[in-house]
């Protein structure tokens, strides 16, 4: 997403949510691009099953975590909007993450 479209209308009580949507997605978009590029974490090394589900998932939450967090902190986007982006990315994460393992 345009990051002038974001500062104008970020703001406005009808557009603003669903900009602020559109923004966290352009950047989860990025974040999944950094993903596919990734080698596969040492944490999901010789793991199986829910280990690995558990392994994958804590991986996908800190590079969540790590990338977005601090720019929807920073922009002060409610919680209501960013968390069903936040589930979606991670789900998104650990399919990627996933298949890095099972190769």
């Amino acid at each position: 997403m345009n990051e002038t479209i974001y500062k104008v209308f970020k703001g406005f009580p009808v557009v603003g949510p669903v900009v602020q949507a559109a923004y966290i997605g352009s950047k989860v978009k990025a974040l999944l691009q950094k993903v596919e590029g990734m080698q596969a974490d040492p944490r999901t090394k010789d793991k199986t099953g829910k280990e690995l589900d558990d392994a994958l998932a804590e991986v996908a939450n800190d590079l969540y975590a790590e990338s977005i967090t601090p720019l929807v902190t920073q922009e002060g986007i409610p919680e209501m909007i960013e968390k069903p982006i936040r589930e979606k990315a991670v789900e998104e994460i650990v399919e990627i993450l996933r298949k890095k393992v099972i190769k």
